[in-house]
Formats: structure tokens, C-alpha cells, sequence
């Protein structure tokens, strides 16, 4: 089974702890408010396309890192929050 996920609402995974790391498709491009708030195990994201992503989306993640491409909007988006960034 294979699709595209282009889109991910608001809230669909708030506080779930189990989470720890996630790799977004090519085909995503936005992230909206507040998808994965309170996920305190998060540690990694890694972006694969420039997904615009929505104020609060990470809030609450204090152990999280953001992995994309040098001068993505992930970049921007992890500059402007306080989030870590690796570029790769």
C-alpha cells in the first residue's frame, strides 16, 4: 500500500507520548496547528520535502530535534521556536 500524505490536521496526535521519532514523506507539505503538541518523547523529525509548518505544532516537545534541508522553511520554522536543526 503506498500514498501520498500531503496534509496533517489539527491536533491528531497531541500528547501522544509514545511517538519518538517520525520521517514525513516528499509529498507533505503543510503541517497545521498545534498536530503534534505535547508529544514529550518526541526527539526527531526528519523533513524530506520544504513543508510549511503551523504555529505550535511542536509545542511542548522539549526533547525534540528537526532534521531538513540547509535553508528550508523547517529551518526557519526550528530558528524561530528554539528548536535544534540539523541539516541533512
Amino acid at each position: 500500500l503506498s500514498f501520498d500524505l500531503t496534509a496533517i490536521g489539527k491536533k491528531p496526535f497531541v500528547n501522544k507520548k509514545e511517538l519518538k521519532e517520525i520521517i514525513f514523506p516528499y509529498s507533505l507539505i503543510k503541517l497545521e496547528k498545534d498536530a503534534f503538541m505535547g508529544c514529550t518523547n518526541l526527539t526527531h523529525v526528519f523533513f524530506k520535502s520544504n513543508a510549511k509548518i503551523a504555529k505550535d505544532v511542536f509545542d511542548d516537545c522539549k526533547k525534540l530535534t528537526i532534521h531538513g534541508a540547509a535553508g528550508s522553511y523547517e529551518e526557519e520554522y526550528a530558528k524561530q521556536n528554539g528548536i535544534p536543526f540539523i541539516k541533512g
